[in-house]
């Protein structure tokens, strides 16, 4: 959560957080989950598993879908 939080706390961040989003479909297996991630993130994924993050952001669905976000 901290983590998040963190991420969260500027548009800058935030953004470059949902760019990073990208290579978790690059790790994403057939199944098109992510089931093995380095530590800490191993700690989650050694009881759970993460689907693949979606093709599209939010926002760039929004922006796609309201005319440049002016909606």
């Amino acid at each position: 959560m901290k983590a998040a939080g963190w991420a969260m706390a500027g548009a800058g961040r935030f953004a470059l957080a949902e760019k990073a989003l990208g290579a978790g479909r690059l790790i994403a297996g057939r199944d098109h989950r992510i089931s093995a991630l380095p530590w800490p993130a191993s700690k989650w994924t050694a009881s759970r598993d993460i689907p693949e993050p979606p093709a599209e952001t939010f926002r760039q669905w929004w922006n796609r879908t309201h005319e440049g976000g002016r909606g």
